[in-house]
Formats: structure tokens, sequence, C-alpha cells
């Protein structure tokens, strides 16, 4: 995803980078603790979250679901009210 992308792709990569930031805390993790798991470096962590990179598919799947790549599992549903913010 590039900076020319439209509004609605950037707010479900927002929103997704929300609830993996809201994961990731939730459990007490820094940035680097689930990249090392995912192969990714703390920028690349923070990127995500911040809505600014896509993860691969194997691995969006891991880290939406806090496992590793090799055991993505089923994903789990958010909390109710814990919704993307705008």
């Amino acid at each position: 995803m590039t900076a020319h992308g439209d509004d609605s792709e950037t707010g479900i990569l927002r929103c997704f980078g929300q609830q993996l930031r809201l994961l990731r805390t939730s459990r007490g993790l820094t940035r680097a603790e689930p990249g090392a798991k995912l192969g990714y470096g703390e920028d690349m962590v923070a990127s995500v979250e911040l809505g600014r990179r896509i993860p691969r598919p194997p691995r969006m799947s891991a880290a939406a679901a806090g496992t590793p790549p090799s055991h993505t599992g089923a994903l789990r549903k958010r909390p109710r009210g814990e919704g993307c913010r705008k």
C-alpha cells in the first residue's frame, strides 16, 4: 500500500493495525517480541500497526490470531466495544 491508496483501503489497514496494537499491548508485549516470532523487525511491526505497511497473508493471519506464522489457528473475535477509531 502506498500513500496513493484510496481512503477505504487506508481505513481498513489502520483498523487492522489498531487491533494488532491492542492485542500486543493487552499482553504486555513490546513490538520486538511479536516481531521476532513473525520474522519482522520493530519498524515493520510499527508500520503495520500504523496502517502504513501490509504484512504477507500468512503472517497477517498469524498476527491477528496472536500465533506464530507456522500455526495460524483461528482468528479471534474482538471484544464488544473495541472497534476501530476513526
